[in-house]
């Protein structure tokens, strides 16, 4: 398969009725993107700390959320 190219991230949240609040997308270590969110790790000079931030502030609210890695290959 070789290189397949850059990684990508990408994810919706949505209220439990469906709805949609937010939608992201970028290029970035999708393993790294996840412990930018889980962890409070200064993001100063991260091309996408907006995104990661607003993310972080969403995730403080009162709800059960999952974050959930996907390998390229699983993701068809």
């Amino acid at each position: 398969m070789g290189n397949p190219g850059p990684t990508g991230f990408g994810g919706v949240l949505r209220k439990s009725d469906g709805s949609w609040i937010l939608g992201y997308f970028g290029n970035l270590d999708s393993t790294h993107l996840i412990t930018l969110i889980k962890e409070e790790e200064d993001l100063t000079y991260y091309e996408h700390a907006s995104i990661i931030l607003e993310i972080r502030q969403l995730l403080r609210r009162d709800w059960e959320v999952e974050i959930h890695h996907i390998l390229r290959e699983g993701n068809t």
